[in-house]
């Protein structure tokens, strides 16, 4: 009885070795692909509108269909709701959807012209 015992928990764990191996390699997938999707920008100065009206000055780093990352700026939390202000005045609702030291990361709120601003 033992022996059988053994010989399934042998096989439990080479299963569970293996599916955690392959779930790895997917999320490293995905992540390659989602950084493949990025457009490297040369930080050009935005224009930003936080939920109070106060105005933020950054820089864009890359852009992507679902959103924009920008330099750090004074304030930025996540969850924090801005405006994305272009050039020709078009605003764009965004979140803040993580904060690094440097960069913060902004998703579009609305699917409506993000895959024209990110080309």
């Amino acid at each position: 009885m033992d022996h059988i015992a053994v010989a399934v928990k042998n096989v439990a764990d080479e299963m569970s070795q293996g599916i955690e191996g392959f779930l790895n390699e997917m999320a490293r997938d995905v992540e390659e692909r989602r950084r493949a999707n990025r457009k490297q920008e040369r930080g050009q100065q935005i224009h930003l509108i936080s939920e109070s009206g106060e105005h933020i000055r950054t820089r864009l780093m890359n852009s992507s269909e679902g959103g924009i990352g920008v330099m750090n700026f004074h304030g930025a939390v996540e969850g924090m709701h801005v405006t994305y202000e272009d050039t020709k005045g078009h605003q764009y609702p965004m979140a803040v959807k993580w904060v690094y030291e440097d960069t913060v990361g902004l998703q579009y709120l609305t699917a409506e012209r993000s895959e024209e601003i990110a080309a």
